[in-house]
């Protein structure tokens, strides 16, 4: 999994998110904030290859150094980009807790 970019993405991660290994590119995830009637919640989307045996996981932590895979996430949507790729974007299913530290990552998963 080499990264001839030099865009710390690996060659691997960079398959999953529609991109290419030689051209480093914009972040390929986007986060944002969103509240419903005065609760906020993450949301997170990003594009990824369509058709592919690959699967994803989201995951959480509160140091950077314990990692759990976080399974209160929703499917917001799918969207077909219509040049290989889809849009996914998936929403956390409990609400962020006031004043605490919560990183998040996507986990690749080759299958």
């Amino acid at each position: 999994d080499g990264d001839p970019d030099t865009d710390g993405m690996s060659n691997f991660i960079e398959f999953f998110f529609g991109g290419h290994p030689k051209e480093s590119g914009s972040a390929p995830v986007s986060v944002t904030l969103d509240q419903e009637d005065g609760a906020k919640y993450l949301e997170i989307a990003f594009a990824r290859l369509v058709g592919i045996e690959v699967s994803f996981e989201i995951q959480n932590s509160r140091d950077l150094v314990e990692w759990e895979t976080d399974r209160d996430w929703v499917m917001v949507s799918i969207v077909d980009n219509a040049d290989g790729t889809e849009t996914v974007r998936v929403r956390s299913g409990s609400e962020l807790p006031e004043n605490e530290r919560n990183f998040v990552r996507i986990k690749v998963i080759g299958e």
